[in-house]
């Protein structure tokens, strides 16, 4: 089974979810994508409180 990643779209900041990063951005038609690992400042959102 594969696992679930997340990736930003560099332009925009839109965040999508998958086992690969999208072809485009649905927002604003961007092609680059980064992905958020638990290194990044996005970890406190998709984690939670602790």
């Amino acid at each position: 089974m594969l696992g679930l990643r997340f990736f930003e779209c560099r332009r925009c900041a839109t965040v999508y979810a998958g086992p690969d990063a999208p072809p485009r951005c649905d927002d604003c038609a961007g092609g680059e994508f980064v992905e958020l690992t638990g290194r990044s400042q996005a970890e406190a959102y998709f984690a939670g409180r602790q």
